[in-house]
């Protein structure tokens, strides 16, 4: 791997969440009419699970999953590198934010403090990752859960996204680092979160896009997989992580 170089934080600005780019990789319009549905269904399925009382979300840019678990009771904090994104924020979950880089800054939290660890989006953007999870497992309660979304795999030569693994790869690496991998619920939280970007795709007007989608949508489980994967984010690996023993 090569030396780590710090990504700048302008490439987290507006021309990354909100300039209309179609590359892969960067969005189009990052709202919460676009994205909202997938952090509502994430917060579901991990208040069903887990229930957790206090929740921090590493990478969580406009604060999108924060606020829809702080509308179901829980403790919330935030860190992002993207002082575009926080300023996107609702002011009630920009005030649980903090402005941070994760490649190479500590969390501003003492060890244990959290029952819940999210990373969307994030850990594929990093060139010190090791030292992102580390502090991830250090705030994280023993027993604690942490939860992975990455990519798998970059579109073309365009896509800013820097580390891409298969699910064996990142298994094995959090099992190294005394992590459980939590098959089922991993894989119920990936088809969910499919299911809904398939539905984002058929509903976004008259774009290509679409109509391949709506086209598609209807054939089912295969037809459903299709649409979702006319996102470039679909590409993405899924990992519920329960943390073992003391750190």
């Amino acid at each position: 791997m090569p030396d780590r170089v710090d990504l700048p934080k302008t490439q987290f600005d507006r021309s990354y969440f909100d300039a209309g780019e179609t590359r892969p990789g960067y969005f189009s319009t990052y709202s919460w009419d676009n994205y909202g549905q997938e952090a509502r269904t994430t917060a579901d399925l991990l208040f069903r699970w887990f229930s957790p009382r206090t929740v921090l979300d590493v990478g969580c840019a406009k604060g999108f999953l924060l606020r829809a678990i702080k509308d179901k009771g829980s403790a919330v904090q935030g860190v992002d590198i993207s002082k575009y994104a926080l300023s996107c924020a609702d002011q009630e979950v920009r005030q649980r934010t903090f402005l941070l880089d994760v490649n190479r800054e500590k969390l501003p939290f003492v060890d244990r403090t959290f029952d819940l660890v999210t990373c969307f989006g994030t850990v594929e953007f990093l060139t010190n990752y090791d030292h992102a999870v580390m502090e991830m497992a250090r705030v994280l309660k023993d027993r604690g859960i942490l939860v992975i979304k990455t990519a798998y795999r970059r579109a073309d030569a365009t896509d800013p996204r820097l580390i891409c693994h298969r699910r064996g790869w990142w298994i094995q690496y959090f099992r190294s680092r005394d992590f459980e991998y939590l098959k089922a619920q991993s894989d119920e939280l990936r088809g969910e979160l499919l299911r809904v970007m398939a539905e984002s795709v058929v509903n976004r007007g008259c774009t290509w896009r679409a109509k391949i989608g709506r086209h598609v949508y209807g054939l089912g489980y295969v037809g459903r997989k299709i649409a979702a994967r006319l996102r470039s984010d679909a590409a993405m690996v899924v990992l519920v992580l329960r943390k073992n023993g003391s750190r």
